[in-house]
């Protein structure tokens, strides 16, 4: 059976064996019939492909197993993926903007209408529009199942590229009934779009940047976490919780909590091994776990004396 880390791979594979096929059809389509919104979607998804290759060897490098270079695991490599789409997605969001005002400016300087497209970009970017919802739909299944922020973000770029196919088969389809003025409809609605992508990428770079940085995981998982703890009996007061995440979906979590000072050591490590079971148990096994005990009660401290021979 596939571990998860496997099913990841295959999945982002398939996934982006999608970004191969559009590319060079949206390219020649774009050129051959006049459609400026197919050729900046054209370059958009050339970049897909870059990032693909990039996102699929990081995903590799986290899958690798904890060693003495990385007492943590690789998982942070997933995010530095995520990163990596999100920065590619505003990058192309920018490009759009920057080819479609082009087009928009020579109309107002120099009275220059675009070239009407031709019908056959309405046939490539509805064939873009279907097969790019359905590579979404199973990437975010997929990304569900398995946890995985770098197949959600490919999600999320697949989404982006239906809007944008749908941005360019309005746009020629307005550009081709009305003609004059109407024409730059095209250019316009790519803008729109690319306005979307930009602000999706930066969705994705933010959270991708939190984990990064070692900001902690959501205040209400930390409840849960303290709940968890004090679900066993003989412990109390769980504080000084400090957590970050490690890859997608892993947790580190460091914390003190307070035992019985009396209490035999072995049993004070047994009540801290009950803490890391429940914990282990319903945020899995891969979850770095610190756990600090202190007494409740004081410890009654014994001074020797030193002998006069000493």
């Amino acid at each position: 059976m596939p571990t998860n880390d496997q099913k990841k791979q295959r999945a982002y594979l398939l996934s982006s064996s999608v970004n191969l096929i559009l590319p060079p059809l949206k390219l020649i389509t774009g050129i051959i019939g006049h459609s400026t919104a197919l050729i900046a979607d054209a370059i958009n998804s050339f970049g897909d492909i870059a990032s693909n290759i990039v996102v699929y060897l990081f995903l590799r490098l986290s899958s690798r197993p904890r060693d003495k270079d990385h007492a943590y695991g690789h998982g942070k490599y997933e995010t530095v993926a995520t990163l990596f789409i999100g920065v590619m997605m505003c990058i192309a969001g920018i490009l759009i903007v920057v080819n479609s005002a082009n087009v928009i400016e020579r109309y107002f300087t120099r009275n220059e209408f675009p070239t009407p497209p031709e019908w056959i970009a309405l046939v490539v970017a509805g064939f873009t529009l279907v097969l790019k919802a359905i590579a979404y739909f199973y990437t975010h299944k997929q990304g569900i199942e398995t946890k995985s922020e770098a197949l959600m973000a490919q999600a999320q770029d697949h989404r982006n590229d239906v809007f944008s196919a749908l941005a360019v088969a309005l746009g020629v389809t307005i550009s081709r009934l009305w003609g004059g003025i109407w024409s730059l409809a095209e250019p316009a609605a790519a803008i729109i779009v690319a306005g979307f992508i930009i602000y999706f990428g930066v969705g994705i770079c933010i959270p991708a940047l939190r984990k990064l940085t070692e900001a902690a995981i959501p205040d209400e998982t930390i409840e849960d976490i303290k709940n968890l703890i004090l679900g066993v009996d003989g412990v109390s007061d769980p504080h000084n919780i400090r957590t970050r995440m490690i890859g997608s979906s892993t947790f580190a979590i460091e914390l003190d909590i307070r035992v019985d000072g009396n209490m035999p050591l072995y049993q004070a490590h047994e009540l801290t091994m009950q803490c890391e079971h429940l914990i282990r148990e319903k945020y899995g096994e891969e979850t770095h776990i610190n756990i600090h005990v202190e007494p409740t009660k004081p410890f009654t401290h014994i001074y020797c004396v030193p002998s006069k021979d000493a």
